[in-house]
Order: structure tokens, then C-alpha cells, then sequence
């Protein structure tokens, strides 16, 4: 970027004095803007895209969950004894009953279907939002289908990877770190 002849209080002022424009002509400037750019489309776009990828990643967590459950009756127990403090007497039915269904009814082809219709809708999403970004930039897709695909994906993979980690090590890093103190011998003072 070029450095500005203005000082920072003239840049302020400038910012605040919205470039010159009255309020009314700013406020026509941002609807034609959202208007041209089909802004509200893109954006309804990319929340279906993103809500329909929920309902394939529940069901793996859930047969994921089921599988955890059925073979973990410690697990089992000590969520049931949770939600049964928690929750109403009717409710906790619902859930008990619920919990075991999905543990009797859990297997690996569940689990491998959810998490592949899971990230192809995903992968949809992150599609959707290449799309949009090159709409805005003004950007026309030169790239071929497979390619574009392949890069959702891998994008996909890659954010989710990104969130497992970080969920892991917020989750557990306390833990991993007392291990690795203990391992190689450093102690914090307290």
C-alpha cells in the first residue's frame, strides 16, 4: 500500500466525514451495492448449504455416539445418571429411549454414510462460498469442474481438521501438557 499524505487525524476525519457523501448517499450507495451483487441470494446460498450439512453430521456423531455407548457402559451410565439430575422425569425417557435405539441401531456403515454425505454437503457449502467470493471480487471461474470440487473438499477436510484440533487442544491440553512436564521434567513454579 502507498503511504498516505494525510496524517492519521485528517485520515480520521475523512472516515467520519464518509468520503465526501451525505448519509442518504451512502445509504443508496450500500443498497445499489447489495443489490447488484446479489447479496442477500449468496447469503441465503450459503446458510442452506451450510444448515443441510448438519443433518448428516448428526447422524454420524449420533451413530458415532451409538457405537461409543454400546460398547462403553460407563459412558452409558454416567451420561445417564447426568441427565437424569438435569432433566425431567418425562423428558429423561425420551432421551434414555432415544439413547438406546441409537446405541442397538449404531454401526460402521451409518457412520462411514454420515461422514461422506456429511463432507460432500459441506464441501457443497465451501463450493457456495468460492462462488460467492468470486462474484464479489468480480472474478470469473476459469477452472474446471473437478478441480473446483476437489478444492471444496480439500478445504472442507482442512477446516475441519483445524476445528477438531483446536476442540482437542482445548479440551485436553491441560492434560497433554502436565504429561509432557512430567516426561521431560520441566515444573512450573506456582
Amino acid at each position: 500500500m502507498a503511504d498516505s499524505a494525510l496524517t492519521t487525524e485528517e485520515q480520521l476525519e475523512s472516515i467520519w466525514a464518509l468520503g465526501g457523501l451525505t448519509a442518504k448517499q451512502l445509504a443508496r450507495r450500500v443498497w445499489t451495492g447489495i443489490n447488484e451483487t446479489n447479496l442477500f441470494g449468496r447469503a441465503s446460498e450459503l446458510a442452506y448449504n451450510f444448515l443441510l450439512a448438519l443433518f448428516p453430521l448428526v447422524l454420524f456423531l449420533l451413530s458415532l455416539f451409538g457405537l461409543f455407548a454400546s460398547r462403553g457402559t460407563q459412558l452409558r451410565s454416567n451420561l445417564m445418571f447426568y441427565f437424569a439430575q438435569v432433566l425431567p422425569p418425562m423428558a429423561f425417557q425420551v432421551i434414555n429411549q432415544t439413547i438406546s435405539e441409537v446405541t442397538k441401531n449404531s454401526s460402521g456403515s451409518k457412520i462411514t454414510f454420515g461422514i461422506v454425505v456429511s463432507l460432500w454437503v459441506s464441501a457443497g457449502g465451501m463450493n457456495s462460498m468460492m462462488s460467492t467470493l468470486n462474484g464479489a471480487y468480480g472474478v470469473r471461474e476459469r477452472r474446471p469442474l473437478w478441480k473446483v470440487r476437489g478444492i471444496a473438499v480439500s478445504l472442507t477436510i482442512a477446516i475441519a481438521t483445524l476445528v477438531i484440533s483446536a476442540l482437542i487442544l482445548v479440551l485436553v491440553g491441560g492434560h497433554i501438557a502436565d504429561f509432557l512436564g512430567s516426561e521431560l521434567g520441566w515444573r512450573i513454579s506456582s
